[in-house]
């Protein structure tokens, strides 16, 4: 997700409260994390443990965690 902004994922303050406002993306760069993070919880089972305290997770529950971090943690997207 840093990478697609070109954000330093180590000179993040992580604990500040809205720091995912640093940063922005357009839609299409937003829709390619998208489809990277679902095939990347569909590829390593150790991930969808952390997230879902499952190892077998269906597509639905993938959609719908990518949906849900992106919407918490997304970065904001470009003013225009």
């Amino acid at each position: 997700m840093c990478d697609m902004v070109g954000a330093d994922f180590y000179e993040i303050d992580f604990k500040k409260e809205r720091w995912f406002m640093e940063y922005s993306w357009d839609i299409r760069t937003e829709e390619k994390f998208r489809r990277w993070f679902f095939r990347y919880l569909k590829r390593h089972p150790k991930a969808r443990q952390e997230i879902f305290g499952l190892y077998l997770v269906d597509s639905r529950m993938r959609i719908n965690a990518v949906n849900q971090f992106i919407m918490n943690y997304g970065w904001k997207y470009w003013d225009m």
